[in-house]
């Protein structure tokens, strides 16, 4: 219940996408049995991290697609990996947390590499679902990130046994609580060569007059991968993210177009805005 809220009033803020499928995401590994064919019993991280099965056997994964924010009440004895980037939509100050049930970390780089990265919030113990203040070490310092600069993060879980949740989330500069995150500012982790593909193109939006929406590309390869949006065949000024928001759409935006160039060489799908009058 509490997903489909904040999904509602994420719909409600930026206006009708409804027929975008995806924007974004990130894959979770599932470690369901450890090295000696057993379940992967225990509570701590360590119990994940230091098992011969980590960091590649894995049973199975998920897609987070909507909201950095995993499955409740998925299963027991297991652990969970997540990695991959942020694209903060702003430059200033930002505030993390992370929310679990059993133990979690969460881990951020100071830019895309993984070799920089360094623990920024934790759960020693356990959380309800969504629950970001039960611990201080839930919230990170404020840490300084640039509009559209990737950064490495990955997150750690370890679930024992009862009940289990992951989510992540954080305060942009200007104030905005977005907890759990909303999966359009995430990129999901390729190894180094791994060549760059259109997974998820820009959607047509049906809007009404003073909406606001936003248009979505998801995109699999290796970083780094640029960014730039076009209107009728023009390129946006500064709308370098892998979406594009746009404020209070108006009649006069009716029939325009919108695609993105993926570095520079790569363009998605042209998707056209239909504003219709607020009646």
């Amino acid at each position: 219940m509490k997903k489909r809220i904040v999904l509602l009033l994420t719909l409600l803020l930026f206006g009708a996408f409804a027929t975008q499928t995806q924007a974004g995401y990130v894959v979770r590994k599932i470690y369901e049995t450890g090295s000696d064919g057993q379940p992967l019993t225990g509570t701590a991280v360590t119990n994940l991290t230091l098992n011969s099965v980590f960091p590649d056997g894995f049973t199975q994964t998920q897609e987070l697609t909507e909201f950095f924010d995993a499955p409740v009440d998925f299963a027991d004895n297991y652990g969970s990996f997540v990695q991959g980037y942020f694209e903060p939509p702003q430059t200033g100050d930002y505030v993390f947390w992370i929310a679990s049930d059993d133990n979690s970390q969460l881990w951020l780089s100071t830019d895309a590499n993984p070799e920089n990265k360094k623990l920024i919030a934790s759960v020693g113990d356990w959380t309800s679902e969504n629950e970001w203040t039960k611990f201080s070490s839930q919230k990170s310092e404020k840490i300084t990130l640039e509009r559209g600069k990737k950064y490495y993060f990955e997150v750690l879980h370890k679930e024992g046994t009862g009940g289990d949740n992951l989510s992540v989330g954080w305060q942009l500069p200007d104030g905005t609580l977005e907890r759990p995150m909303p999966a359009y500012y995430l990129a999901p982790y390729f190894p180094a060569g791994t060549a760059v593909s259109i997974k998820t193109q820009p959607q047509d939006i049906y809007a009404t007059e003073n909406d606001s929406v936003v248009f979505f590309v998801s995109v699999d390869g290796a970083q780094p991968i640029s960014y730039q949006w076009y209107k009728n065949g023009q390129p946006i000024a500064g709308e370098t993210l892998s979406y594009l928001k746009l404020s209070k759409v108006q009649l006069t935006d009716n029939g325009n177009t919108y695609y993105v160039k993926v570095n520079n060489t790569l363009q998605s799908d042209t998707a056209t805005l239909f504003v219709s009058a607020d009646v």
